[in-house]
């Protein structure tokens, strides 16, 4: 069991490294910062939220710092049944993660985008699993066991369900598969806005879990925020979404 919470520690350490690096050198000519920059620049993606939406990474790296030093130092049987359900998938989701941060730089352009989201969706598969996997146990958690040991996964994967939305929809149009401001273009988006509310609501009646709705909310406010001008039905959307995860 040691041997996994040392894989933990080396996993996190591992995506700190590679998000910064990913941040300070051009794997394809351009590092992922000036990538995401083109991308907004050139109105790839109509639901880019503003830039203070992309904070919640320091809330993550955070919870997962300290997810890795809290498992390392536990040993009790908490501790050891976490372990043994999320240190495989989350070794799974850091090398998916570093794949797609490479991927990302090298082929955002054409069709190529495709590979880099075939990245993203290994990472989507391992913090689902991930999250399928602890959200039965939160009847069971203590306040600081589900702080310590579920929040840093659960508010990881709402996150990454709002950036492979956004990835799929700059490749179905950096594609060609979907032309800009097109009546299909407008339905994809309406869509995916719904199916935000369709997995808050089954997160939250399968396992009383708002914190995924949560991040969902503070990714739509801040895509408003950026887009107010053109998509107002975003604000709305949100609303719905908080509303829906207060009734149920």
């Amino acid at each position: 069991m040691k041997s996994l919470k040392y894989l933990n520690i080396i996993n996190t350490i591992n995506l700190l490294l590679a998000s910064y690096i990913s941040q300070t050198t051009a794997f394809g000519g351009k590092t992922n910062k000036q990538v995401t920059e083109y991308i907004e620049s050139k109105g790839k993606i109509c639901l880019f939220p503003k830039n203070k939406a992309f904070a919640i990474w320091g809330l993550i790296y955070f919870l997962l710092i300290l997810f890795s030093v809290v498992s390392l130092f536990s040993f009790n049987n908490i501790s050891n049944l976490v372990n043994s359900k999320v240190s495989a998938f989350y070794f799974l989701s850091t090398v998916f993660t570093i794949a797609w941060l490479i991927l990302f730089a090298r082929r955002y352009k054409g069709r190529k985008c495709f590979q880099s989201l075939a990245a993203m969706t290994g990472i989507l598969f391992s913090l689902g699993k991930i999250y399928i996997s602890l959200a039965p146990l939160l009847p069971i958690f203590t306040f600081w066991q589900k702080l310590c040991y579920f929040y840093p996964f659960s508010i990881y994967f709402g996150w990454i369900i709002i950036a492979f939305i956004l990835n799929l929809s700059y490749c179905l149009r950096e594609g060609r598969i979907v032309k800009k401001y097109s009546r299909l273009e407008r339905l994809l988006y309406l869509f995916f806005q719904l199916s935000t509310i369709f997995i808050s609501a089954l997160i939250v009646l399968l396992f009383k879990d708002y914190s995924v709705p949560a991040v969902f909310c503070w990714a739509l406010y801040f895509i408003y925020q950026k887009s107010r001008n053109s998509i107002t039905f975003t604000l709305l959307i949100s609303n719905l979404l908080l509303l829906a995860t207060i009734i149920l």
